[in-house]
C-alpha cells in the first residue's frame, strides 16, 4: 500500500440542502491544518453474571462520528466555517462586503465533508457534519488557527470524488483525465503520476498558446 503525504491530503466540503444528503455540486476545496474527524466504535465490557468467572465477550458500543477540523483564518474561506458554526451571515453593502454573524439560530446548515489521501489512495465521505465549537488561539507570533469541533451522521469510504467533482467543472482536470484514461489498466502509480505531471504542463502550454492566439 503506498503512503500518504500530508502534504497532499484534501479536505473537501459542500453544504447540505436535506441533512445526511450528499450534494452533486458545490464542493470547495479548503485549506487546512489537520483534521482528525472520523468514525468510532468503542466495545463495552460486559455486566452479565450468573456465568461463571470467565469474562464474557464485550458487545459493541455506538458508532460515533466527531473530532477536531483545524483551518486557516483567512479571508476566503474562513467565511464557510463560520456560516456551518452560527447560519448564514447577514450581508450588506456593495463591496466590500461587511457580512455579520450572529449566535443561537434555532436551524444550522450542515455540511458533507471528504478528507482525502491519494498516494494511497483513500477518501472518506461524511455527511451530516455540524460545527459544535470553535476555539481559536490568540499569540504574539506564530498563524492564526481555528479549531472546530464537529459532529457527523455517518462516515463511508468512497471513489475518488474529488476528481470526479472537480473534473466536470475543471477543464485542466478533464484534460488530465483524459490523458490517464488512455493507460493501460493496471498502470503502475509512478507511471500514472508522471502522465498526469505531463498532461498538466501540457494542457498549461495549451491555454498560454490560446491566450496568445486571442491577443493577436
Amino acid at each position: 500500500m503506498a503512503r500518504a503525504y500530508g502534504a497532499n491530503a484534501l479536505l473537501l466540503a459542500a453544504f447540505e440542502t436535506a441533512y445526511g444528503v450528499p450534494p452533486a455540486t458545490g464542493f470547495v476545496k479548503f485549506p487546512f491544518v489537520s483534521s482528525s474527524l472520523g468514525s468510532e466504535q468503542g466495545l463495552i465490557d460486559s455486566d452479565i453474571l450468573g456465568q461463571g468467572r470467565d469474562p464474557a465477550a464485550p458487545s459493541r458500543d455506538v458508532i460515533k462520528v466527531e473530532g477536531d477540523v483545524v483551518a486557516p483564518v483567512d479571508l476566503r474561506y474562513f467565511g464557510h466555517w463560520l456560516k456551518a458554526l452560527l447560519g448564514p451571515p447577514a450581508s450588506t453593502g456593495t463591496g466590500p462586503y461587511d457580512h455579520v454573524y450572529g449566535s443561537g439560530a434555532m436551524s444550522l446548515p450542515s455540511l458533507v465533508i471528504e478528507i482525502g489521501m491519494p498516494e494511497v489512495p483513500v477518501f472518506f465521505l461524511i455527511g451530516g457534519v455540524r460545527l459544535n465549537s470553535l476555539q481559536m488561539n490568540f499569540q504574539r507570533s506564530g498563524h492564526a488557527n481555528a479549531t472546530f469541533n464537529a459532529i457527523g451522521q455517518a462516515r463511508k469510504l468512497v471513489a475518488d470524488l474529488e476528481r470526479q467533482l472537480l473534473g466536470a467543472s475543471d477543464p485542466r482536470q478533464a484534460f488530465i483525465d483524459q490523458a490517464l484514461s488512455r493507460l493501460p489498466e493496471g498502470a503502475p502509480e509512478k507511471q500514472r503520476a508522471e502522465v498526469e505531471r505531463l498532461a498538466g504542463a501540457l494542457y498549461g502550454q495549451k491555454q498560454a498558446i490560446e491566450e496568445l492566439n486571442q491577443e493577436l
